[in-house]
């Protein structure tokens, strides 16, 4: 099997600039709608359809969000939006980075930590096998942890 350059196995430091930190990504989102949403939705390729029911107020594209990751896999759009299902204010990502392309860890979860920053309180992750499960705990497999690391100066650890 080949693995892809890089540091199996240890720590990766990624530094992030003032201008694409979470803060300033949810500031720039704020700007963007005045919908303050406390439910996100992150779509998988199975749930783009969601799309269709959604009443749009705006749309931003992951490229016009500072420190954003862009998906590069296929049906991941890489747009966020704000607008409404039914009568709930909502976020929706459509498309997420994924581990596997490449991106360290720090940055698969930027998007969540923004979305916290913006008040989001709720996350409803959807994912390409086209049905709802109800995950209680996982083994981490992956050989890595988002919360492993060197502290975000100013942010916690863990996001509650």
């Amino acid at each position: 099997m080949l693995w892809p350059a890089g540091n199996f196995g240890q720590i990766e430091v990624v530094k992030l600039s003032k201008t694409a930190s979470p803060q300033a990504a949810a500031a720039r989102l704020r700007k963007v709608s005045p919908l303050r949403p406390t439910l996100a939705i992150v779509l998988g390729t199975s749930f783009q359809p969601v799309l269709t029911e959604l009443r749009v107020d705006q749309k931003i594209s992951y490229a016009k969000i500072p420190g954003f990751p862009r998906p590069t896999v296929d049906g991941h759009a890489g747009e966020l939006y704000f607008g409404h299902l039914g009568r709930t204010p909502v976020v929706v990502l459509s498309g997420r980075a994924h581990y596997y392309e490449g991106q360290p860890m720090a940055r698969i979860t930027f998007a969540v930590r923004v979305l916290a920053a913006l008040g989001v309180t709720d996350l409803l992750l959807l994912n390409a096998a086209g049905d709802f499960m109800v995950l209680t705990d996982h083994i981490n497999f992956m050989g890595t942890n988002p919360l492993r690391g060197v502290a975000i100066p100013g942010l916690s650890r863990f996001v509650t």
